[in-house]
């Protein structure tokens, strides 16, 4: 009955160190006190873009993904050459 509650006190103490060595290499106890931002730095929000840039935007996008979809296809088409051997280094 001794020896069992010496091995519980002796876990307990065991979990409180390791715990404390754990906090303390993360800076949880003792560690550097915390740093707020000053809330007079904070931007303004930025103004809302109207709805027809979006719009023109997202046209001008689809356009432009429209032509690099024909490029490409335009590209697997074509047959593909293989450049002649280099030719070998010159000799000492």
């Amino acid at each position: 009955m001794v020896l069992s509650s010496h091995y519980r006190l002796g876990g307990a103490l065991l979990a409180l160190t390791m715990a404390v060595l754990a906090l303390g290499g993360c800076g949880g106890l003792g560690g550097p006190a915390p740093v707020y931002r000053n809330l007079a730095d904070i931007p303004d929000r930025p103004p809302v873009t109207p709805k027809d840039v979006n719009d023109k935007a997202v046209q001008n996008l689809a356009e432009e993904r429209a032509k690099t979809m024909e490029a490409a296809e335009k590209l697997r088409g074509e047959s593909v050459t293989t450049p002649a051997p280099a030719p070998p280094p010159p000799g000492p």
